[in-house]
């Protein structure tokens, strides 16, 4: 009986080994995932839906202050690329 109860014991070790061996490396890939940087895109329509060219927007950092302008294209998009993130 004792024999059985050490056998259960190293299965469940290995068992621990294992799942802690395949945890790690995906908990390290998750922290590494964490971006410092974004995009923000869209269209600009009017109220009837018709998208407008040549809009101006400004996306406005509220804590630092800062800002950056855009204009929309003929199809009324946007984009800011590199877009410094905050915690």
């Amino acid at each position: 009986m004792n024999s059985d109860f050490t056998k259960v014991r190293r299965f469940s070790a290995r068992l621990l080994l294992v799942l802690l061996g395949f945890g790690l490396p995906f908990g390290a890939l998750e922290a590494h995932a964490q971006l410092s940087s974004a995009s923000v895109n869209g269209t600009v329509r009017d109220s009837t839906g018709a998208v407008i060219n040549g809009a101006q927007i400004t996306l406005r950092d509220i804590s630092s202050g800062t800002e950056r302008a855009a204009a929309s294209n003929s199809s009324g998009t946007y984009a800011f690329i590199n877009v410094a993130t905050t915690s």
